[in-house]
C-alpha cells in the first residue's frame, strides 16, 4: 500500500477535523509511486503542507481497522491485488467526509 499510519486519537480526530469518536488508523506518510499516492491517499505530511486534509483509514474491504495488525490483516486477504478502504478526512466544522477508495496493490 505504501504508508505509515499511526491508531487515531480522540485528540488527533478533533485536531483534524474530525469527530472525537472517530476511529482508525491516521495515515503519517504516503511513499512516493506507492499504490496509496496513485490513489490520491493524503498524509498528515500533506497536511501539515497544506496540500490536503490527512486521511483515516477507518476499514478495509469493510472490516474495522484501529491498529496496524487489523489493517495487515485486512490487506493480506485482498482479492486480485485491490482492496476497499473507507478513508475519513477532517473538515472545518468537525463532521468529516467519508469516501471509498478502490486501491491495486501491484
Amino acid at each position: 500500500l505504501g504508508i505509515v499510519t499511526e491508531p487515531l486519537t480522540a485528540a488527533t480526530a478533533t485536531d483534524i477535523g474530525l469527530p472525537s469518536t472517530t476511529k482508525g488508523l491516521l495515515v503519517r506518510s504516503v511513499l512516493d509511486d506507492s499504490p496509496a499516492a496513485a490513489s490520491g491517499i493524503c498524509s498528515s505530511e500533506d497536511g501539515a503542507a497544506g496540500a490536503c486534509p490527512p486521511d483515516v483509514i477507518v476499514s478495509v474491504e469493510g472490516k474495522p481497522v484501529k491498529t496496524e495488525e487489523d489493517l495487515k490483516a485486512a490487506l493480506s486477504s485482498a482479492v486480485h491485488g485491490v482492496v476497499t478502504l473507507e478513508i475519513a478526512s477532517g473538515t472545518k466544522d468537525h463532521k468529516g467526509t467519508t469516501r471509498v477508495e478502490r486501491v491495486m496493490l501491484h
